[in-house]
């Protein structure tokens, strides 16, 4: 499998993240919205791992990004 398919990347993070491995769920987020910047449902999870940090920049950076993502599928 070509490690740029970015669906199994995100795959991959949200089974990090079941497993309580913050480090290499939050790493392979950022590898996909790198990858693929219009991959909504990375940029959610991102909104949700920025409001627990408390980085309120970022969290609204990310939310801006899925308002702007979302409003592309409407």
């Amino acid at each position: 499998m070509d490690a740029n398919y970015v669906p199994a990347i995100y795959n991959k993070a949200i089974a990090y993240k079941r497993m309580g491995d913050e480090s290499n769920y939050i790493a392979l987020l950022h590898k996909v919205v790198y990858i693929n910047p219009d991959f909504l449902y990375a940029w959610e999870e991102l909104v949700e791992v920025y409001k627990k940090s408390g980085d309120k920049e970022k969290e609204s950076e990310a939310l801006g990004k899925v308002i702007e993502l979302r409003s592309k599928k409407s």
